[in-house]
């Protein structure tokens, strides 16, 4: 792994400069935290933890993991590297994926970026992640509480995962670009009719974006042809298997079984939201 520089990252304590070594990071209030044997460093102090094992649950990273693999959601993968690759003139430096799970997306973008980071709540999606690459620094750590230094990244990525608009402008760069993909409207359609019946689409939460504006704004969508292994997957890692009544689920699995597949349409919004570029300006011109 590349050297990082020493302000990249700071302290989830006291938020003085952290600097990253091996075996232990250590803050200029000498707050320590060790190097796991698998590469990635736990930031997420106990304070910032609401349940003892916080994230998705190792049994849904693994099929998330699985169903990744088999490229069900390559489309997704190649759109992100394509954004990333014409960002603009300027080569993207540092990437921070907020809620990169198991690093599936993480992961693709090693070679566009000079130091990516992958951050997580769930140490055990952060644990298969190592597995994907050693040229990615992985964290455990809150989104909302980012362990990452102001204005030190050019791109920020939440991949159907948090949107901590303000701590995302806190570190993001002037120039930068905060890519949010979120399910849209149709999205599994049919394996929600099938396991609901009636499909309620969510309702849009309003977010306080200040300086931060839409650059652009699109709906990826593509089929998707699930075979039986891969449906049980795909429930495991959503929401979908709390929610869903056994008989209906049991009703869907018969059925694809007895077909060999299923057939649906993944459809994506994906928002690139832009950092303005004057905000610095604006803000020394009051200074003076």
């Amino acid at each position: 792994m590349t050297q990082q520089p020493v302000a990249l990252y700071r302290c989830p304590i006291c938020s003085s400069s952290l600097q990253p070594a091996r075996p232990t990071w250590y803050c200029e209030n000498r707050h320590a935290f060790d190097v796991a044997r698998q590469g990635y460093v736990n930031l997420l102090p106990v304070q910032l933890r609401h349940s003892r094992q916080p994230g998705d649950t190792p049994a849904s990273l693994q099929a998330r993991q699985r169903f990744l693999n088999a490229g069900h959601y390559a489309p997704l993968q190649t759109a992100l590297q394509h954004l990333i690759q014409n960002k603009g003139n300027q080569p993207v430096k540092t990437l921070l994926d907020i809620g990169c799970a198991e690093g599936y997306y993480t992961a693709a973008l090693v070679d566009q970026v000079q130091q990516v980071i992958g951050l997580d709540i769930a140490k055990a999606g952060i644990q298969q992640a190592c597995q994907r690459s050693r040229n990615i620094q992985w964290l455990v750590g809150s989104a909302y509480h980012l362990p990452i230094q102001d204005t030190s990244q050019d791109v920020v990525l939440s991949l159907f995962a948090p949107t901590p608009f303000a701590e995302v402008q806190r570190v993001l760069q002037s120039d930068g670009l905060f890519i949010v993909v979120k399910a849209s409207e149709g999205h599994l359609y049919e394996l929600r009719e099938a396991l609901f019946g009636q499909v309620i689409e969510p309702q849009r939460q309003a977010v306080d974006s200040a300086n931060l504006q839409v650059q652009h704004q699109a709906v990826l969508a593509f089929p998707l042809t699930i075979k039986p292994d891969a449906l049980d997957d795909l429930i495991q890692m959503t929401p979908y298997t709390y929610r869903a009544k056994a008989e209906r689920l049991q009703t869907l699995r018969q059925q694809v079984l007895t077909a060999g597949f299923f057939t649906t349409q993944a459809k994506v919004e994906i928002t690139v939201w832009h950092k303005s570029k004057y905000e610095k300006a604006e803000a020394n011109a009051s200074a003076d």
